[in-house]
């Protein structure tokens, strides 16, 4: 019998600095079996359980520590309130349809 060796393959957002209040935005294949095209993953690309809340048509996201590929993001606004810290863009893949990306200055 011949042994197959496997290696999983690693997450895209292993680098990503989050802390446990944060995790990536994602709208590609690690929101498989979501209720929406995006969902909350974080550095093993696990998916957030407030994944489970989200629907297609919600624009306004909390707590992120980056934004990874959203090319399955379907609305063209996207605003992030509450963010802890700078919001990592170095997997930032923007959805064809985005025409807006919102995040509040503090006062």
């Amino acid at each position: 019998m011949q042994r197959r060796n496997s290696v999983a393959a690693a997450c895209a957002y292993a680098d990503v600095k989050t802390t446990l209040n944060t995790s990536v935005l994602a709208a590609d294949a690690n929101c498989a079996g979501a209720p929406a095209s995006v969902c909350y993953v974080n550095i093993n690309c696990v998916q957030a359980p407030v994944s489970a809340n989200l629907t297609d048509d919600l624009v306004e996201f909390h707590h992120i520590a980056a934004l990874g590929n959203l090319s399955r993001f379907q609305p063209s606004t996207l605003s992030i309130v509450e963010s802890d810290a700078t919001i990592s863009l170095a997997h930032f893949v923007p959805p064809p349809a985005m025409t807006s990306l919102y995040e509040p200055l503090p006062t």
